[in-house]
């Protein structure tokens, strides 16, 4: 487009210099953000029939021009491309104390009176308690509320230094997964942190970063007091009205030379890293920030392209969109993974009391460990382990990192003592075992195992076994936890909350609580536990093709997931909400578990990586154990219009299968049914002894009324699954040895 509208540019104003009256020519034209002037400054007192050439090559640029914003505007329509504006719920805070210090700037910069330092530094005291919890809690929030930054610069220096500060760089973003010791401590599951211009910061997040994973080198803004930031989601920053800049700064005007002589408007800009950025339309910057986005949102740690080099690529428009899930490099291939043994001056010997041997590492590591993976991935993946027979001596005490919490610096420390013989470059994972440092006072280093969620690091906290190296490989490869959807009233799904007349939770994640999936917490140290198809999917293991989205009501049939092959559908995906999706499939590696091994493994996954939420079928908050919906046994989500029904199970081990039937759409009362016998036992619609005039008799709401017409008897035995009325019509219908 810019080859098209440049040259008709030039010649516009070529054309125009060679008319020698002087007037102003003023025109308006759509510029997909509403109407745009253009002057051109000539005196003339109309443009005549002899320059009509004149027109239609200002009509063809402005057109062009018009067409590349609405293809830009189409492009980004169906992101969700609002903005959080930093301060944009300024003076409309619900609660007291920040509403009492807005009130108490507002009022003091329109009257001029009030402006004491002390009354604001109050305030501004209670304040900063106040949004100190909300960065934590609501992160999104807290930069909604954030005091803006052309009223920022007119208060007083005292009340300054007690407000939040809004930091913006290139840095490093870092997701920490960890799991607890055995018979350990609680641990915080997952810890997120910003290294952000010589800073570290502990991050809080919301919307698109909820599921980011490690990245390293991207552009980050957010709002920070003490050590804590609420960290914006995207990468620009809109600079808002009035904004004053640093006049010695660096700016990079993005126009075009088309684009500027074709708008007399000053550039939209943005800041990225300390840069300001001008864009020639606000279409634009969001194409900008849709391709910042995407270059992030690999598994592995290092964006596909740096946000700089992103803004340097014209036209603006958004990248293509590619399919989900598919195989990368940083979850598929061969990794190179380098266990590195180290001891400290203040906890000498081998870790664990002597029992991380080289010998036992690299033993536990090649026959547990690697296998489980090669098959997990269907082949796709496979690790090659290297385990150091010296100890490495740390640099700092163990005392040192434990009650430091220095996590990223014993990887680093650990590297360089091992450098002389290792390079770390060449590994594509890297776990450093040593000796439990829980026993410290104060220790901050409890966990099991921490890994980088999408980054190469493990730190193994002594406890070197398949629960806890299987798991934390997964955060490397990109995996956050399964756990499992806890209820206190007996409903699998039931809502988060509280019950308003006891007071107890309703519904809530319980962390690492899927018994059943590596990325739990696994106590039993069981190697029969496999990713979920959800996960897998994300890793692209499982591909978009083996998972069957359901729409519409149907007999669906999926194959056993947790094998050495993953052929046919493995999983059916029925959304729920905007949020989450039900995920169907069958594990059949728990023999000993009859539920497990008959029935349907049923978990709540979100539209982005994130934890799954294992659904218990049956003693819902009693018993994860028989957590399967178990063939014959109906599940009916009433608000979402979702109904399941295992039907069968057929094949033989290792490529078992299941016949599910879904019913969708309002679960309606009454139903007919004509009644036909086929000489059939099976259940359901898939190989159903009647014919429905309707959805089935399975899709009617719990406690309604189905009618039964057809011939006077039938040897056939029903079962319903639900509490209902029968009512017959049109002749006796015999239903096992009842009649109705």
């Amino acid at each position: 487009m810019e080859q098209i509208i440049q040259p008709c540019v030039t010649i516009i104003i070529k054309i125009v210099e060679t008319m020698k009256p002087k007037k102003t020519i003023n025109l308006s034209f759509g510029c997909g953000v509403g109407i745009c002037p253009v002057w051109i400054r000539k005196d003339k007192p109309q443009i005549s029939n002899d320059n009509l050439v004149i027109r239609w090559i200002i009509i063809f640029t402005l057109l062009s021009y018009t067409m590349i914003n609405s293809t830009i505007a189409q492009n980004v329509a169906n992101s969700d491309s609002r903005e959080l504006v930093y301060g944009e719920s300024w003076g409309k805070e619900s609660q007291a104390n920040l509403a009492a210090f807005s009130a108490w700037v507002n009022n003091s910069l329109k009257s001029g009176e009030n402006r004491t330092s002390a009354e604001g530094v109050v305030l501004a005291k209670q304040r900063r308690a106040i949004l100190s919890e909300l960065i934590k809690s609501d992160p999104a929030q807290a930069i909604a509320v954030a005091v803006p930054r052309n009223i920022r610069e007119q208060l007083p220096a005292d009340v300054v230094e007690q407000l939040e500060t809004m930091v913006s760089g290139i840095g490093d973003f870092t997701v920490f997964g960890t799991i607890p010791r055995t018979g350990g401590p609680a641990v915080e599951s997952i810890q997120k942190f910003v290294q952000l211009n010589g800073h570290t910061y502990r991050a809080y997040v919301y919307g698109r970063r909820l599921g980011e994973t490690t990245k390293h080198g991207i552009p980050m803004h957010g709002v920070v007091i003490d050590d804590a930031i609420a960290l914006h989601e995207n990468g620009l920053r809109t600079l808002a009205d009035g904004e004053t800049t640093d006049p010695t700064g660096p700016v990079v005007d993005l126009r075009t030379l088309a684009e500027k002589a074709a708008v007399a408007l000053p550039p939209v800009r943005a800041e990225m890293g300390g840069t300001i950025y001008g864009f020639a339309t606000p279409e634009q910057m969001q194409a900008a920030e849709v391709r910042i986005e995407a270059a992030e949102a690999g598994l592995g740690p290092n964006p596909s392209q740096t946000a700089v080099s992103l803004l340097q690529v014209k036209p603006f428009t958004p990248p293509t969109p590619k399919p989900n899930n598919q195989p990368s490099a940083w979850t598929t291939g061969s990794k190179n993974v380098l266990i590195i043994r180290v001891d400290f001056s203040d906890l000498s010997g081998i870790p664990e009391g002597g029992q991380d041997t080289q010998a036992y590492v690299q033993n536990l590591a090649d026959t547990q460990v690697s296998p489980y993976y090669a098959q997990s991935s269907y082949g796709q993946t496979a690790l090659i382990n290297t385990v150091t027979p010296r100890l490495y001596r740390m640099p700092q005490t163990a005392d040192y990192y434990a009650t430091n919490g220095a996590n990223s610096q014993l990887v680093a420390d650990a590297e360089t003592a091992a450098a002389p013989d290792y390079t770390a470059a060449n590994y594509d994972r890297i776990i450093v075992l040593f000796s439990d440092l829980s026993g410290f006072a104060n220790s901050k280093i409890t966990y099991g195992g921490l890994g980088d969620i999408g980054g190469p690091n493990v730190r193994c906290n002594g406890e070197f076994d398949f629960r806890v190296i299987a798991h934390e490989l997964g955060h490397t490869y990109g995996l956050y936890h399964a756990n499992l959807w806890q209820v206190t009233d007996g409903n699998p799904i039931s809502p988060a909350g509280t019950d308003q007349a006891t007071n107890a939770a309703l519904g809530f994640t319980d962390n690492y609580g899927d018994p059943y999936d590596t990325m739990g917490a696994n106590r039993n140290n069981d190697q029969r536990t496999d990713f979920n198809p959800n996960k897998k999917n994300i890793l692209g293991w499982v591909t978009d093709a083996q998972v069957q989205t359901v729409t519409t009501s149907g007999t669906y049939r999926i194959s056993r997931f947790d094998n050495a092959t993953g052929t046919g559908t493995l999983a059916l995906k029925i959304a729920k909400d905007s949020v989450h999706n039900y995920w169907i499939s069958i594990r059949r590696k728990f023999t000993d578990n009859a539920s497990m091994q008959n029935g349907a493994y049923i978990v709540w996954a979100k539209n982005q990586n994130d934890v799954t939420d294992l659904l218990d079928m049956n003693t819902p908050g009693t018993n994860v154990q028989d957590a399967a919906l178990n063939v014959g046994e109906y599940f009916t989500d009433t608000a979402a219009n979702i109904a399941i029904l295992p039907l069968d199970n057929g094949g033989s081990a290792p490529n078992e299968y299941m016949d599910v039937e879904v019913d969708m759409g309002p679960l309606t009362s009454p139903i007919w049914v004509d009644f036909t016998y086929g000489g059939s036992t099976k259940l359901g619609t898939f190989a159903n002894p009647y014919t429905t005039t309707a959805d089935g008799v399975y899709h009617v709401s719990t406690g309604g009324t189905v009618y039964f017409k057809g011939p006077a008897s039938s040897p056939a035995g029903i079962k319903i699954y639900k509490p209902m009325k029968l009512q017959a019509s049109g002749g006796v219908v015999t239903i096992g040895h009842g009649q109705f």
